[in-house]
């Protein structure tokens, strides 16, 4: 992939309705500086930024995917500005850090949410409390 100068995975919709999910390899590929063309398909228009980091065609549009290819090779500066947006993207929101913080907020919101709701009352105690009496009952006889 570092010599690549275009990524370029079609990936189609399979008859079992099995599509690619966000496709990591397109995130790397972008983080290496190097533009993606592929299908709109499934995770892959999560993972490119069509006419930003790469280029999308339709699903199985052999013609528009070869259209793409053919542009993203021959248009230098159409390809210097897809290297670049592409790892400055990646860097910006598929970053480790980044979404493990946004997703500690959302555990946060959640919970203050669910607190302010119920201050009182815990919402994982067995919802029997009577399942648990022999359990005390047998321990103090023991």
């Amino acid at each position: 992939m570092g010599r690549a100068a275009v990524f370029s995975v079609p990936s189609v919709v399979a008859a079992t309705g099995d599509a690619e999910g966000f496709g990591l390899v397109f995130a790397e590929a972008q983080a290496m500086g190097t533009p993606v063309v592929s299908f709109a398909t499934g995770g892959i228009p999560e993972a490119v930024a069509h006419g930003r980091t790469g280029l999308l065609a339709a699903e199985r549009d052999a013609d528009g995917l070869a259209d793409a290819i053919v542009t993203t090779l021959t248009d230098d500066g159409a390809w210097q500005r897809m290297s670049e947006a592409g790892q400055a993207r990646v860097r910006a929101e598929f970053d480790l850090r980044r979404q493990t913080q946004a997703l500690e907020q959302i555990y946060r919101t959640v919970a203050d949410a669910a607190l302010s709701r119920a201050p009182n009352e815990s919402r994982l105690a067995d919802p029997d409390p009577a399942a648990a009496a022999p359990l005390a009952a047998g321990s103090e006889t023991g």
